[in-house]
């Protein structure tokens, strides 16, 4: 028996190769190649086809989709839409345009002649010759219905009888027999084939067998008034394999969520994935709500030291090195150490990144460096403090040729203080001493324990003779200070000016002299070198 198949495509059709599979496939059609681009429309009007399959890119899919549903003969003719490959909106526009039947893929010419063949029995063609259908991979049956709605068996073909282990003799001919298939199962759908003559595609049926799932794709196709051809598809090793993959996906999202920092996967251009404490740390829902609302994942990582916004090569070419990044989320500022490891998916590389919070760790660690760099009884800085800024100080100082001066201070007898009061009034009176030298200075002046009962100060863009004033100043406020016990007491004071090439102790040494001429004057006065 012959059939009218028209195939429309732009792109080279291996026409005869097609012919030889459909006649395998049990068609002996009338194959009409056309071009979508030329007058087809006045074809499809003049000409009666029992199907048409079009082979579109995903270019022109639409258009072509769109001028064919203005036909005269779109929704009595069975169409085939075989696109180059598989782009979800494109499927979806076409849903909208109600072509349900679309193979996607860049199928091979069996397959292609395989699916054609399905349509053209399962829509066209009688009972007897839809017996004739044998395809190896789907079962095919073919049940008749009488006045009540009984369903007689009148057809399976070979792959049927095979997984039923039957022979046709014990199936042709009777009433809805107890089977591995559940047919009662479809009764409901094959009722509704009849009613309304219109083809059901059941994506998902399953029967038990033996306590497992077995999953079928399921086609109906009204062949006559009282009769209904049911194509399935084994879907169960499909479906085992979707659900173990979905399975592996929602334990890896698990494992990703039960780690306390944050991690993300990447390739390099795009988040592929993010756990709980990502969503939770950036006040999200989701990973596309995310993307959405802050774009790029870099724009919040950028990594000390390092210049590329997309750092992963960096870590990853130095694996001992410990970078750290800054994240400011509202009013809290985070800061992580990234690791990286490379991992393949489909050959193409992407990237886990653990995000390590070491912002409490930070913390402390700055809290036990000004612990570390301040004197314990006065709580001004110390020696500490003093050798870890000096070489910018002096630095800045060459560099702007600008003024740098010390002074030197040290409590005239305070030997005595101790030795008369007490050491605890001595600790007193030098913790009042620096509250009251530190009144005196500006901030960006540094005031050092030196030592015992010796102060030393540093003056930023000062010139000595304005250092002088600044301890003159000191010294004549200590002097009419009561401290506890009403004690007074007085400073003896060495200034001096760092002249931008000598060495540091040169200079400091230079300061303790000045303060030792004030001392050999009679004390309490300020002596400059």
């Amino acid at each position: 028996m012959r059939c009218n198949l028209l195939v429309l495509c732009d792109t080279p059709l291996k026409k005869h190769e097609l012919l030889e599979k459909l006649k395998d496939e049990q068609v002996n059609p009338s194959v009409h190649e056309a071009s979508y681009h030329s007058q087809w429309e006045a074809l499809l009007e003049h000409e009666r086809f029992d199907m048409v399959l079009i082979i579109a890119s995903l270019a022109d899919a639409l258009a072509v989709a769109q001028t064919y549903t203005r036909c005269s003969l779109f929704c009595k003719v069975p169409l085939v839409f075989n696109l180059t490959r598989a782009h979800k909106p494109t499927l979806i526009a076409l849903k909208e345009l109600g072509i349900d039947t679309l193979l996607v893929g860049k199928q091979s010419v069996q397959n292609l002649a395989t699916f054609v063949s399905l349509k053209l029995f399962a829509h066209y063609y009688k009972q007897e010759l839809f017996a004739h259908h044998s395809l190896s991979t789907e079962y095919s049956i073919v049940v008749e219905s009488d006045a009540m709605q009984h369903f007689v068996i009148r057809h399976v073909n070979e792959a049927f009888l095979s997984f039923e282990s039957k022979t046709k003799t014990q199936l042709i001919g009777k009433q809805s027999p107890q089977l591995v298939f559940d047919l009662e199962a479809l009764r409901e759908d094959i009722v509704e084939t009849l009613h309304t003559q219109r083809t059901r595609h059941l994506p998902n049926f399953f029967f038990l067998r033996e306590g497992e799932r077995e999953w079928f794709d399921v086609h109906m196709y009204a062949i006559s008034s009282n009769s209904v051809g049911i194509i399935a598809s084994p879907q169960t090793s499909i479906k085992r394999a979707y659900d173990k993959i979905e399975y592996t996906k929602r334990y890896l999202q698990t494992l990703l969520n039960a780690q306390k920092q944050i991690v993300f996967i990447t390739d390099k251009e795009q988040l592929l994935n993010v756990n709980g404490a990502f969503l939770t740390f950036f006040g999200v829902d989701s990973m596309h709500a995310f993307v959405r609302t802050r774009g790029s994942v870099w724009h919040y990582m950028p990594i000390d030291g390092v210049d590329e916004e997309v750092w992963i090569d960096t870590v990853l070419a130095h694996p001992k090195l410990i970078y750290k990044l800054h994240i400011t989320q509202g009013n809290r500022r985070a800061v992580f150490v990234p690791h990286v490891q490379t991992v393949y998916v489909d050959g193409k590389a992407q990237y886990v990144v653990m995000l390590w919070d070491i912002t409490e760790l930070e913390h402390e660690k700055e809290k036990l460096r000004q612990i570390a760099m301040t004197d314990p009884l006065t709580g001004v800085s110390n020696r500490l403090k003093f050798n870890s800024v000096i070489e910018g100080l002096l630095a800045l100082s060459k560099r702007y040729n600008s003024p740098l001066s010390f002074v030197l201070l040290d409590v005239d007898a305070f030997k005595q203080v101790n030795d008369v009061h007490g050491h605890t009034v001595g600790d007193e009176v030098l913790q009042a001493l620096s509250t009251l030298i530190q009144e005196h200075i500006r901030q960006a002046d540094l005031l050092i324990r030196w030592g015992g009962e010796e102060f030393l100060l540093v003056l930023p863009n000062t010139p000595k003779s304005a250092a002088v004033h600044v301890a003159q100043k000191i010294g004549t406020r200590v002097a009419a200070h009561t401290f506890v016990s009403h004690l007074h007491i007085t400073l003896s004071i060495g200034v001096t000016q760092f002249d931008g090439d000598e060495a540091l102790n040169i200079a400091i040494a230079r300061a303790d002299e000045a303060l030792y001429l004030a001392k050999n004057s009679g004390k309490n006065s300020t002596k400059a070198l």
